[in-house]
């Protein structure tokens, strides 16, 4: 349990775990139709809040940790920072995502609506890592 909590308080887990979720998330845009159909409207919106809100704990992680180590000239950021930060890299990479599908066999792709629910879940995701954060990793801030 004690090397979970030192991997926690690593700037660079958090990345590698945002990677990851990057790299997933390429992948499964690159699907012709990823998963099982579920017959509820708008369902669709809510799996990218949820995923997109998982990214922005993650990158919010590797943002709130980077730096702090002294050896690192590495600025620290503030909360309100950090929140912005993951949401405008959340907006971005949701279009890079929408614009991806564009290009793949069976999917529609720039939908504006998934591009919303995107944003809106990095925004929740890089406000609840100001929660999260401090729980999981044992840092104060």
């Amino acid at each position: 349990m004690a090397g979970v909590k030192v991997l926690l308080r690593r700037g660079v887990f958090w990345l590698g775990a945002w990677a990851c979720w990057l790299g997933l998330l390429t992948w499964l845009s690159s699907q012709s139709h990823p998963g099982p159909v579920i017959a509820v409207r708008n369902i669709d919106k809510v799996e990218h809040f949820l995923y997109f809100a998982a990214g922005g704990v993650l990158m919010g992680g590797a943002l709130g940790l980077w730096g702090r180590r002294e050896e690192l000239p590495v600025v620290r950021l503030g909360w309100n920072v950090i929140a912005c930060l993951v949401v405008a890299i959340g907006a971005l990479v949701g279009w890079l995502d929408e614009w991806h599908q564009r290009f793949v066999p069976g999917r529609v792709g720039l939908d504006v609506d998934d591009w919303i629910a995107d944003t809106l879940g990095s925004l929740v995701g890089g406000v609840a890592v100001r929660w999260v954060l401090p729980r999981l990793a044992s840092v104060r801030r």
